[in-house]
């Protein structure tokens, strides 16, 4: 069976967490005000902190 013929694997549902923003931030033209909260992927939340735009404490994850 060629590769062609077979069936991508499932990709598994990405992890998402809520955080509330430390900062004013704009992401593709669209504005979030500081205190906003998102759901968001893990790994964006990741970058949202080390960037300081949330703040350090664990976001809540959600299944």
């Amino acid at each position: 069976m060629s590769a062609k013929n077979q069936a991508a694997p499932e990709a598994k549902p990405e992890q998402t967490v809520d955080v509330v923003l430390d900062a004013d931030h704009e992401h593709q033209g669209v504005p979030h005000k500081k205190g906003e909260t998102l759901t968001v992927p893990k790994r964006v939340a990741d970058w949202l902190r080390a960037n300081g735009v949330v703040g350090q404490a664990p976001a809540t994850e959600k299944a």
